[in-house]
């Protein structure tokens, strides 16, 4: 590579990647239009921040804003704006994830303050790992450890799949309804149905709790699968106002359990998760916290 070369690459050419990626009116001070190596923005309450990746290029196509916003969503915060990091083979592939990224972004009203973008031909396909950050709007962070028994397990949004459309649809209902709620403070405990489903993340909110969960009515079929909709715990006093809020907002949600004294996950009359198995989760768990876990 000659010096010419050298100075276009390093210097420009991730110019192409911004293009697609600039939201229509910038929220931060220093953004992507800048074109510059940080961001600057306001935020006037807590800042909530998820990182996630990276996503194989099928996700990144359909809905990996999504996926990765909804960690800000669960901890009571409003999703805003998003990193990103690109790997691509090509500088074809590096555009058609950046334009990916910017059109997902843009659909939910995030903006993309700007990220890193590699090109390298050992790369398999285009890959895009994702930070996104938020204000909190909740009175305080919701964690996945406050379920409490006689608590009300409700699941909120539906779950994001279909085309793209469809997909930028419900999880704008989603994104509409839940920090809402967050910010009347009704939730006590939140966690975004991702990896492993409905099983594996009600059995997490029950073991870090020191609960279990009897969920009589599931809407949606494979509780094995990502849905990226919320399972939210509520103190039954509130159940009605979430409902009435999700509502105005157009957003499903659906009441599907209680939260019980008895440490067993229940869905439809089957234990799926018994008292030996929520044992375990919660030794694990203890062991990669230091203790704490499993104690309400």
């Amino acid at each position: 590579m000659d010096l010419r070369e050298h100075v276009l690459r390093y210097a420009v050419d991730d110019v192409r990647v911004v293009k697609r990626l600039l939201p229509g009116e910038s929220e931060a001070w220093v953004g992507l239009a800048d074109f510059d190596d940080a961001a600057v923005v306001s935020v006037e309450n807590g800042l909530v921040v998820s990182a996630d990746g990276p996503y194989a290029f099928r996700l990144v196509r359909k809905s990996a804003v999504v996926h990765a916003a909804t960690d800000v969503l669960v901890a009571g915060g409003r999703p805003r704006f998003v990193v990103d990091t690109i790997i691509a083979p090509s500088w074809e592939g590096a555009l058609e994830a950046a334009e990916c990224i910017g059109r997902q972004a843009r659909e939910l009203g995030l903006e993309v303050l700007g990220g890193n973008t590699m090109v390298e031909d050992d790369v398999g396909e285009p890959k895009v790992s994702l930070t996104v950050m938020g204000e909190l709007v909740a009175p305080e962070p919701i964690t996945d450890r406050g379920a409490e028994p006689g608590d009300v397990v409700l699941l909120v949004g539906e779950p994001i799949h279909g085309g793209f459309r469809e997909r930028m649809e419900r999880a704008r209902r989603l994104f509409r309804a839940f920090p809402e709620v967050a910010r009347l403070g009704l939730v006590k405990a939140a966690k975004d149905v991702t990896k492993g489903g409905l099983v594996a993340m009600a059995a997490l909110v029950c073991a870090k709790s020191g609960v279990g969960m009897r969920l009589d009515s599931v809407p949606y079929a494979s509780i094995t699968r990502n849905w990226d909709n919320v399972l939210a715990v509520v103190g039954e006093e509130d159940v009605g106002e979430v409902l009435e809020v999700c509502v105005e907002r157009g957003c499903p949600v659906s009441v599907i359990g209680r939260v019980v004294e008895e440490p067993v996950l229940e869905v439809a009359g089957r234990v799926l998760v018994d008292e030996d198995l929520m044992g375990e989760l919660v030794e694990r768990l203890g062991q990669l916290e230091g203790g704490g876990v499993g104690s309400s």
